[in-house]
């Protein structure tokens, strides 16, 4: 049977200074324009087995609102590396094609056990119609690790052990305080310091096979030091974890990242969002009141200290938060140790000691003591049981003394009184 003629409309890619992108294969089928991205569903990924800078793209493991994302891998380090392609739609779009080349201008800065790293980035020029017009596609090289993200596990437990969470936390803790005081320079040369996410959220938390744990995309993020506010009528973020600052639009720092930290938590420990609506404008309401369930309400096995900690998350006032993610680390430090020491808010693990069943003794003994000497006092003093009877014994004391000093026998008298030296 003879072979498949290419569509006599295609146009070969144009390939980018940095190297071959997209190269073309051969052409034993049918397929579309290279680079462009098929509408028709049914048709076949035209970037599987392509390469996008060093990377051969090997797989579709994800699709978002805005980018795709491929398995791949690196053929010059032959390693596996995940590949994020900006839409073409969002490509055309100024605002969204900036943020996705900030996010990996901003990303490759950041070097940390916990954060997920960029390699390389870079646009793809492509055939965009049969008209031979070209379009750009940027692309992410990234570092590929496997797991799931937080929001697929906390889809599987409906219930996480105090102590992972804690774990979580911690790590999330690390990167942002690595995040927040980074030192790098600006596009024009300027000394910067710190990066913004922006976005904390199960989505963008992975969690690796061996425990470890991954903050990704920083889409959203900015300099910290770039104080300007949000641009009105935009929301930069996803409205479930945002912090009542950025809902206002605001200048952020910080503090921000910690609301949004404050709300992962939240759910890890009870398995709902603090602050949940179907309605947009009643979500934000709820969110710039901080009006939630105390945690230990839905869980009150929760130890006090990871209440305490939650509960300074979520204040509205970022004066009240804690002031660095550092401190953070610190009270889920000690709340980690306390917990693994003393157990949870609804069993203390105490170790035994005599010591314990001191007051309790001591409170025995007391109430002892006093039905002992109320029984001495009625049993030897009977003239305390009849009240009449002890004001006539005294009444009777006092005439004999009386009669004692008209005599003049005052020896007898002080005898009488009971006064005698």
């Amino acid at each position: 049977m003879a072979e498949a003629k290419p569509k006599t409309g295609a146009v070969p890619v144009v390939p980018t200074t940095s190297g071959p992108l997209l190269a073309a294969r051969a052409p034993e089928q049918t397929k579309p324009p290279t680079g462009a991205i098929p509408t028709d569903p049914f048709h076949p990924d035209p970037f599987i087995g392509r390469t996008v800078g060093h990377c051969r793209l090997l797989e579709k493991i994800a699709e978002g609102g805005s980018s795709f994302i491929y398995r791949a891998l690196n053929v010059n380090f032959n390693l596996e590396r995940v590949v994020k392609i900006l839409k073409p739609s969002l490509s055309e779009d100024q605002e969204y094609y900036e943020r996705f080349k900030q996010e990996a201008q901003l990303t490759a800065r950041l070097d940390h056990p916990n954060i997920l790293r960029i390699f390389d980035t870079g646009e793809l020029v492509v055939a965009s119609g049969p008209g031979g017009e070209t379009g750009r596609q940027f692309f992410i090289e990234m570092e590929y690790v496997g797991g799931e993200t937080l929001r697929s596990f906390l889809n599987r437990h409906h219930r996480i052990r105090e102590v992972d969470i804690l774990l979580i936390a911690g790590q999330i803790s690390e990167a942002l305080d690595y995040a927040h005081n980074v030192r790098f320079e600006g596009s024009e040369g300027e000394a910067l310091q710190g990066i913004l996410h922006r976005d904390i959220k199960p989505e963008n938390i992975m969690l690796t096979p061996g425990g470890g744990l991954k903050l990704m995309d920083f889409g959203a993020a900015k300099p910290l030091s770039l104080n300007h506010k949000t641009m009105q009528g935009t929301i930069v973020g996803t409205p479930h974890y945002m912090s009542p600052e950025q809902i206002s639009g605001e200048a952020l720092d910080a503090r921000s990242d910690f609301f949004s930290l404050g709300i992962v938590f939240y759910e890890l420990c009870t398995g709902h969002r603090p602050f949940d609506s179907e309605n947009l404008a009643t979500l934000l309401w709820s969110i710039d009141a901080c009006k939630y369930e105390p945690p230990r309400k839905l869980r009150p096995s929760l130890s006090p200290l990871t209440e305490e900690l939650i509960e300074r998350l979520l204040t509205k006032d970022p004066e009240q938060r804690p002031s660095s993610a550092k401190e953070i680390h610190e009270t889920l430090q000690v709340a980690l140790r306390t917990l693994q020491q003393w157990g949870t808010g609804s069993r203390a693990r105490v170790p035994f000691s005599f010591r314990r069943f001191f007051p309790a003794a001591a409170l025995v003994l007391s109430v002892l003591a006093l039905m002992i000497s109320g029984f001495l006092a009625v049993r030897f003093f009977p003239l305390l049981r009849n009240p009449g009877e002890l004001k006539a014994h005294f009444s009777a004391l006092v005439g004999k003394g009386l009669e004692a000093e008209r005599k003049g026998n005052l020896d007898e008298a002080l005898g009488l009184y009971d006064l005698k030296p």
